[in-house]
């Protein structure tokens, strides 16, 4: 009777300890060296392989956990620091350029040994995949494009935030939450951080549509995420420099889900633009939504994305 009792004793710690490193085993951290500099990534998951773009330009990848960890639901994946951001190491802050990222992309598939995957970029994320689908269009499996810019005027969007920035500011600063925020500029001579951080939280007014998860993006934006402003700076530079080729889209026949919020500051000629030059491609708007999809209308933008990801986008166009 010892001995058995002995033996369940065993055989729950064993269960337990196996199951601990099951899920271990699903989030794997680590670095792939890069010209200049290392690339931090995790993988969330198990099954066919997704790597998620996020968004920035100079974001880093925390804080879009998220949406790693919902699509990890079914399949694989990978979620990076893009170069110059986050955990990612750089020696050279000047290396940073599109088509280095674009590089960086390939060194990390080979890195972890995938031959093929399906690609999700969400805003800027969407204009990386873009880049990366016209030099390695045989890596890619299936696109989605989520609250992306138009392939042609990408950097065309944000100027929205000239005509919007005062207003929001004067908004953000009387909110009980940023009293702090709100002491420091009044100081006379706020810090850039201090700056850029007001500048970021009151943009987050602008990202959603409903008006109760304003604080929730707020929030976001104050303490999830990262930004490096100089590596921002230097991809828009880059993008500018070497725009898309609208044949080479035109060539990517596989299946491409397009989504976009209804009240999106990107304006709605955008996802548009990227519906039209892709030949396989559907394009979504989910309404009540604004750029951050994940936060207004959750179920509907996963669910869509779970079903264009399970059925590989067959028949997307329409």
């Amino acid at each position: 009777m010892k001995s058995f009792t002995s033996y369940c004793k065993f055989l729950v710690v064993f269960g337990f300890a196996l199951m601990q490193f099951s899920v271990c085993a699903q989030d794997i951290t680590g670095y792939v060296e890069i010209p200049k500099g290392k690339l931090f990534y995790q993988v969330y998951g198990e099954g066919e392989p997704v790597v998620f773009l996020n968004g920035g330009p100079g974001f880093s990848s925390h804080g879009y956990e998220l949406y790693a960890e919902e699509i990890s639901k079914y399949r694989k994946v990978i979620l990076f620091d893009q170069r110059g951001t986050g955990k990612s190491e750089l020696k050279w802050v000047n290396s940073v350029s599109i088509q280095r990222m674009v590089s960086d992309m390939e060194a990390l598939r080979e890195h972890l040994d995938i031959d093929t995957w399906d690609v999700v970029g969400h805003s800027f994320g969407g204009v990386y995949a873009m880049h990366y689908l016209s030099e390695h269009p045989d890596r890619i499996n299936s696109l989605v494009l989520s609250a992306s810019p138009g392939y042609e005027n990408g950097l065309d969007q944000f100027q929205v935030f000239k005509d919007v920035e005062y207003e929001s500011i004067a908004y953000l600063v009387e909110l009980e939450e940023f009293e702090h925020l709100k002491k420091e500029m009044l100081k006379g001579y706020p810090s850039e951080d201090i700056i850029q951080k007001v500048r970021k939280i009151a943009r987050a007014k602008y990202y959603v549509s409903k008006e109760e998860n304003y604080l929730v993006a707020a929030d976001w934006f104050a303490n999830k995420c990262q930004h490096s402003l100089g590596t921002g700076r230097l991809v828009w530079k880059s993008v500018k420099k070497n725009p898309l080729k609208k044949e080479l889209l035109q060539q990517f026949e596989k299946p491409v889900l397009i989504l976009h919020g209804s009240s999106d500051f990107i304006n709605i000629s955008n996802p548009i633009m990227n519906n039209n030059v892709f030949p396989n491609s559907r394009l979504e708007i989910i309404y009540e939504s604004g750029h951050i999809m994940s936060m207004d209308q959750p179920e509907s933008y996963f669910q869509l994305i779970r079903e264009f990801l399970e059925h590989k986008g067959e028949g997307v166009k329409h």
